[in-house]
């Protein structure tokens, strides 16, 4: 079930139910301590339930320890699939061609030490179609049925794209030209907002 820390609170008003208001701010007391040493002090987080006058009549405890998981999962949308087409057979979702491209010592949080990471690119053929793949590409450039500008011609769109919008130099050397990246505007509406080619 994953982490899970179940509270009990006892002697309080009989009135108290699981999903009382009154609970909230003992949850998330806890819930800002763990938050805050996630990375220093434990690894994954944590779930908090509180539970007024809880008794477990005769339930497992691993029972209910999965309970708060679904529980938690429905509350908050989380059963949803993120893709809805089913893929069948393994060798459609392995990667053709996977490349590192780069590598930097980077500051591990868990281990406390620099390790050796590096970025790379995975290319999967036919994992979308020409359709779905336009659709998606519209969808970053934010392109619809009124859309004039030809990005192949003229460049990144000025009112989507900006100069310094992504930042991927190791230093501040001016002389190092800035890359172009999605406006703020941009990224809140792609990443905020439903498209039906990201949900497909």
């Amino acid at each position: 079930t994953g982490r899970v820390l179940l509270i009990t609170l006892n002697n309080v008003a009989s009135d108290w139910e699981v999903d009382d208001e009154r609970l909230d701010p003992f949850k998330n007391i806890i819930s800002q301590r763990i938050d805050s040493i996630v990375g220093s002090e434990i690894e994954q987080p944590v779930l908090v339930s509180v539970r007024p006058n809880y008794i477990r009549n005769g339930e497992s405890l691993s029972q209910v320890l999965s309970d708060i998981v679904h529980k938690e999962a429905i509350t908050y949308d989380l059963c949803r699939p993120i893709i809805s087409k089913k893929i069948i057979g393994k060798d459609q979702i392995l990667p053709t061609i996977q490349v590192e491209i780069d590598g930097a010592m980077i500051y591990d949080y868990y281990t406390q030490e620099e390790v050796w990471d590096t970025s790379s690119v995975m290319v999967f053929d036919d994992f979308v179609d020409n359709s779905l793949r336009e659709r998606l590409l519209d969808v970053v450039n934010g392109r619809d049925e009124e859309y004039s500008w030809n990005d192949k011609t003229h460049g990144p769109d000025p009112k989507r794209w900006i100069r310094g919008g992504l930042m991927d130099t190791l230093n501040d050397n001016e002389d190092v030209p800035t890359c172009w990246g999605l406006s703020e505007e941009a990224t809140h509406e792609l990443c905020f907002e439903e498209h039906s080619a990201i949900a497909e």
